[in-house]
């Protein structure tokens, strides 16, 4: 897979979004901050110690206004710091949940203008 954030799609948030991340072997639940979607993926920054390595299956839970999203996929790679970690994730989505986040990000960007 060629995973160089070139997708057409991606929304970076001013202010990131709140979110959980649940490690899918053991069912782990971390908080993240969600820094930015795309109709397949997301870029999410976490204060816990959870260390995910690439390929690890994990859950995506999140809201946007007042719209849940729920998506399944895997790390794709992490970028450790002193203490945190950003990471970037591979989501299996369908059309459904695309139509759905575009039209949900259409309406925070025209709330916030």
């Amino acid at each position: 897979m060629y995973f160089k954030r070139n997708e057409p799609f991606r929304f970076t948030f001013g202010q990131p979004l709140d979110g959980k991340l649940y490690d899918a072997t053991n069912n782990t639940e971390v908080k993240v901050s969600i820094l930015d979607v795309s109709r397949n993926g997301a870029k999410v920054y976490c204060e816990d110690d959870i260390q995910l390595k690439s390929d690890t299956k994990v859950r995506l839970t999140y809201k946007i206004d007042d719209t849940s999203f729920d998506a399944f996929g895997a790390v794709t790679w992490t970028k450790p710091s002193k203490t945190s970690y950003e990471m970037g994730l591979h989501l299996n989505t369908d059309d459904d949940y695309h139509t759905t986040m575009i039209q949900s990000l259409k309406k925070l960007k025209r709330s916030n203008l």
